[in-house]
């Protein structure tokens, strides 16, 4: 239930007929072959803020073409024509990117239906944590059809300014014909990005959000980086992600509903025979609360703190950057 995918992917040294390349980070998926060695290609698309025509506003608030830092580096330039691509150096396959712009016309629809529409619940949970105030900036990563943005700019009366990126443009077109329908457009914006390399400059914004995206990111410490050096200081950040409910007898019937009903129901519905079968997959991948606690403070993240919803379903996690 997030359409949160990022970055071009790493390809096999080695080259396997018929199941090589966009394969090899997604063994239970595709069936890679077990010990294949990668290195990251070198992307060949546009940076996410040379829009082509019709696809939206111009660059948004804190967006540069200078200098930024990124995880483990002291600067990183990023000009205009660069090769610096919107999926970034380290991705996902274009095979699992085309994959939800195929379910994006029902992913709305399957949000509410899959989650017994708990999904908008847990988003409005999310949007209490930032706490959104007037004359702010808030970044909303992995925006999907800008559900969370929606919800930000719903909330405040005075002036304030929404970013929402995404890796999927087919879930960007439709985040803008909702943001149209609600006449938000002076408020938000949607830009197609990665969310590992934030194209932005640092401390830019108040606040930074993502819902159901992190998990599949291919670097979530990167991201987490990334997310910490736009943020303002004082700013927080705040993550919405599936958990596993630590009840033994829940978690029994959480796996049996994600492994045995969700990909089913998900197949019918979005006509696609493995978009909601990655789900799952990603979840079980994803480390425990405590575990990723640590990692966001590892990312320099201060007053770290979670919260369970929905009997553990799903966790909210909340870090402060320092003033």
């Amino acid at each position: 239930m997030g359409t949160e995918l990022y970055c071009t992917f790493a390809f096999p040294e080695k080259q396997y007929p018929g199941r090589g390349g966009p394969t090899a980070l997604f063994p239970n998926l595709f069936g890679t072959p077990t010990g294949a060695r990668i290195r990251f290609s070198r992307p060949r698309v546009q940076p996410p803020y040379l829009l082509s025509k019709g696809e939206g506003p111009g660059k948004p608030p804190g967006l540069e073409s200078g200098t930024r830092r990124g995880p483990g580096e002291k600067n990183r330039v990023t000009k205009p024509g660069s090769t610096q691509a919107i999926e970034g150096p380290a991705g996902l396959s274009r095979r699992v990117q085309r994959m939800f712009d195929a379910v994006a016309p029902r992913y709305d629809f399957l949000n509410r239906l899959l989650s017994g529409c708990r999904d908008r619940y847990w988003r409005k949970a999310a949007v209490d944590w930032l706490d959104p105030q007037g004359h702010q900036r808030i970044l909303d990563v992995a925006t999907g059809t800008a559900d969370v943005a929606l919800e930000i700019a719903s909330r405040v009366s005075g002036p304030l300014r929404v970013v929402g990126l995404d890796f999927s443009r087919p879930m960007l077109a439709l985040g803008r014909k909702k943001v149209r329908e609600e006449n938000l457009d002076p408020t938000i914006v949607l830009h197609p990005g990665c969310g590992q390399h934030l194209p932005f400059s640092e401390a830019s914004f108040d606040g930074v959000v993502t819902a159901f995206g992190i998990r599949n990111f291919t670097d979530v410490d990167a991201g987490l980086a990334e997310m910490h050096r736009v943020l303002k200081p004082g700013g927080r950040a705040v993550i919405l992600e599936f958990s596993r409910p630590r009840n033994p007898v829940l978690a029994g019937m959480y796996r049996f509903y994600f492994h045995a009903v969700l990909p089913r129901v998900g197949r019918w519905v979005s006509g696609h025979p493995q978009a909601y079968q990655y789900l799952p997959d990603s979840v079980a991948q994803f480390p425990t609360r405590e575990a990723f606690s640590r990692r966001m403070q590892n990312a320099r993240f201060r007053v770290v703190e979670y919260r369970d919803l929905t009997f553990g379903i799903v966790t909210l996690y909340r870090g402060t950057k320092d003033d």
